[in-house]
């Protein structure tokens, strides 16, 4: 059960302001304990522009699954651009201790998000989700995409896929309202500092400066961005040479076996059965040609390999304007948490992790010279086929994938500890992002 909330606050002081806002508080999932000695009772605390706005009661002996389906809204005479939701865990002995929060940017066009799960974060670490629905007062539902013919690259599909879904809530066995912590989209953090965090006195209600949160178009630890602008058309030798051409794709087509793999085949039977068959030495004498000729064409990724992580991005905006989303979608995919990526090379493939704002996101990379399927955030499966380019200071994978009725270009340039991926759109337009090599 909750305590007794807050009256919904005024942002600005205006208390007979419209209504701009309109929020209810579901629920929220807690990752671990931020009580020293027993359970918590953990509450939500509503800011805009670091002045507090609501409070509800604290959900009394709820722990790390909190509900308190309540309700506020934000009245001003200008219509906030973020508003920041704080979990916090009451505490009857000392100061309350702070859980994590997340900042959602606001658009006269976004519309109404129904029961939508945001990530909550502290200090740069995952600590949660939290169950919101938000709504523009007096607007309609925005624009949303067509799932088919938008292909936007990277976990940008996720994002946008998870904007059009409705509410995830599912039934548990107790009754409550879980979360399906896949679906939670991670923003950006408020750029308060750790001790502001700490010292924000909510029940007092004094108001603490926030600052703007970081964006994928901030520099990151101060860093200036490494590319100032972004190219507005296809290179060159990319239209003259694409190595594909849109091809449709059945949705039940079989993902063939690469002979590629056959070298990995042969070493798995061998440790299997300790023994090599005729069939078996064939296949890895076959293998091992195609790896030579990999060495000679492109050699092994290894620049690839390892842990990178993210510094800045180029061109986004741009791009997302051209696809045809409105401001609340962009807003939305360019507060996005920062991502970053992992590559463990194999041989003849290369397994890629993506840690996005949406979760893990993983692909297998073929670099046999075979076409392989792939299926992106808005379940589209598309025909990809890859190719590593050794250079001087490291190297370039090229991905070009294609469905029925979308194509793009990936391309990931290393040089020395610098990865740049840029991707090209079927029309022409880009974007990028630039990547740290982190040991």
């Amino acid at each position: 059960r909750s305590t007794s909330a807050q009256e919904p606050g005024m942002w600005g002081g205006q208390q007979e302001a419209p209504e701009r806002v309109l929020m209810q508080l579901h629920s929220a999932e807690l990752d671990r304990s931020f009580a020293k000695v027993g359970v918590m009772d953990p509450y939500v605390v509503v800011t805009v522009d670091g002045k507090l706005v609501h409070r509800t009661g604290a959900a009394m002996w709820a722990h790390k699954r909190p509900s308190w389906d309540v309700s506020c809204a934000v009245r001003s005479e200008e219509l906030p651009g973020s508003i920041t939701v704080s979990v916090w865990n009451q505490n009857r002995m000392r100061k309350d201790v702070f859980c994590g929060s997340v900042t959602v940017p606001i658009t006269d066009d976004m519309g109404k998000l129904h029961q939508k799960e945001f990530t909550l974060t502290k200090r740069s670490q995952i600590t949660g989700a939290i169950r919101l629905s938000l709504a523009v007062s007096g607007q309609a539902q925005g624009p949303l995409l067509d799932s088919m013919k938008s292909s936007l690259g990277a976990e940008l599909d996720h994002i946008a896929t998870w904007l059009e879904e409705g509410g995830a809530a599912t039934a548990d066995t107790d009754g409550s309202q879980g979360l399906t912590r896949m679906r939670s989209l991670a923003l950006a953090e408020n750029a308060m500092s750790e001790q502001q965090s700490e010292d924000l006195d909510v029940q007092l209600g004094q108001n603490q400066e926030l600052g703007e949160h970081p964006t994928l178009l901030s520099p990151k630890n101060g860093q200036v961005n490494e590319i100032k602008a972004s190219p507005t058309k296809l290179p060159v030798e990319f239209r003259q040479q694409s190595p594909w051409k849109p091809q449709p794709v059945k949705a039940d087509e079989p993902c063939i076996m690469p002979q590629g793999s056959m070298l990995s085949e042969a070493a798995s039977a061998v440790e299997a059965t300790g023994e090599t068959t005729k069939a078996v030495e064939e296949s890895a004498e076959v293998a091992k040609v195609m790896l030579q000729e990999a060495e000679v064409d492109g050699g092994i990724p290894t620049p690839l390999a390892g842990h990178w992580e993210c510094t800045s991005t180029f061109g986004l905006e741009e791009f997302l304007t051209n696809a045809g989303l409105g401001s609340f979608q962009r807003r939305l995919a360019m507060a996005a948490r920062w991502p970053s990526w992992d590559f463990k090379v194999d041989q003849d493939r290369i397994k890629f992790i993506n840690h996005s704002a949406m979760g893990d996101l993983h692909e297998e990379i073929l670099l046999d010279g075979s076409n392989y399927t792939w299926k992106d955030g808005r379940s589209n499966l598309l025909k990809c086929h890859a190719k590593w380019t050794k250079t001087a200071d490291g190297g370039c994978l090229t991905i070009s994938r294609s469905h029925a009725q979308a194509a793009y270009h990936e391309e990931r340039r290393v040089s020395g500890d610098t990865l740049t991926f840029t991707l090209f759109s079927q029309d022409g337009t880009t974007w990028g992002r630039v990547f740290k090599h982190s040991p």
